[in-house]
């Protein structure tokens, strides 16, 4: 897959020889349609990524842990895969420890207070944010979005999860453009 990537452009310009000339509009416009999806997912996922990396070091900056913007940051990052900014709850647990011992602080006061930012950040990341911007740039009601979510989940594992809303896009488009089709094809059948 890394080499794919990586060789993405070559591959598409010399791999055309190997499909047939009759299928070759067909195979391109489906590759401009991917490409499009997959460019405005992407797009929408670091601004979210941003957002919630600025959520996360604005809540970490208040209840005063160390390192905060940076921290906040990182788990915004991590963030580019879907769910992934769970694991960013094995650092700030660490700082919030150390925190802790150096105010002279209950320990696990600072451990609620770092996961009370993280619930935070999760519900307005799963509740306004993703709708929101993946909407916005996918066209996909927030419905839609969670039930891709959760079927590509459910069928890839991880995999589809960071897959799911591209694919879904692409899903949609194409069944909206057979539906096009059909109907073009019922209306000329009917005409004399």
């Amino acid at each position: 897959l890394i080499f794919m990537l990586s060789d993405y452009d070559r591959l598409k310009t010399e791999g055309l020889h190997f499909i047939p000339e009759n299928w070759r509009g067909s195979f391109l416009e489906f590759l401009g349609d991917f490409d499009l999806a997959m460019n405005r997912y992407f797009r929408a996922q670091a601004m979210l990524a941003l957002c919630v990396g600025i959520i996360f070091a604005v809540g970490f900056s208040f209840i005063g842990l160390p390192m905060a913007i940076l921290l906040g940051l990182g788990i915004g990052a991590l963030n580019m895969v879907p769910y992934l900014q769970i694991v960013g709850l094995i650092p700030a647990a660490f700082l919030g420890v150390i925190h802790a011992l150096e105010v002279e602080a209950n320990p696990l006061s600072i451990l609620f207070w770092v996961a009370m930012v993280f619930v935070v950040a999760q519900v307005v990341q799963e509740a306004v944010l993703t709708p929101k911007l993946m909407g916005d740039v996918t066209g996909l009601s927030p419905a839609l979005i969670l039930l891709s979510i959760s079927i590509w989940g459910k069928l890839l594992g991880f995999f589809g999860l960071i897959i799911a809303i591209p694919f879904t896009c692409l899903f949609v488009a194409y069944g909206s453009r057979y539906q096009k089709m059909i109907v073009r094809a019922i209306d000329t059948s009917k005409s004399p």
